[in-house]
Parts: structure tokens; C-alpha cells; sequence
């Protein structure tokens, strides 16, 4: 799955095969997007309180910063 709040986006990334976006909006930063996508796949269904999730970020400026966490729900 992936958090997005850009619809237009969103419905390019449905093209490709094992994507799966999930529409988040309002969200001001990295974090509270973060936090809006588990309530999101919460909500759907599609993660339960428990489940262990691969997150990953990537925000490319003048330093190319990557982070790949794991995370229990």
C-alpha cells in the first residue's frame, strides 16, 4: 500500500501491478501523513492492531534522505 494525497497520482499509481494506493488528505508533513495512512488501512480493513508494516521514505533535496522502518500496528 501506498499513502498518497495527490488523486491524479493516485490513479496512475493503480496501473501498476502489487501497488495499491490509499487516498490520505490534509496532512502537513511526513509524519502525520504516516499516521493517516495505518488509520486509513485500519479503517479498510486491510491491516489489523498487531500487524508488523515495511515503511519506507524517500525525500530527495540537496541530501538524498531514505529511511526504511519497521513498525508493529
Amino acid at each position: 500500500y501506498v499513502g498518497i494525497s495527490d488523486e491524479k497520482l493516485l490513479r496512475r499509481l493503480k496501473l501498476y501491478w502489487g501497488v495499491e494506493p490509499v487516498l490520505v488528505t490534509n496532512v502537513r508533513d511526513y509524519d502525520e501523513g504516516e499516521r493517516e495512512t495505518l488509520n486509513t488501512l485500519i479503517k479498510e480493513g486491510l491491516i489489523v492492531k498487531g500487524d508488523l508494516v515495511l515503511i519506507t521514505h524517500g525525500v530527495i533535496d540537496t541530501y538524498n534522505d531514505y529511511s526504511i522502518r519497521i513498525l508493529r500496528v
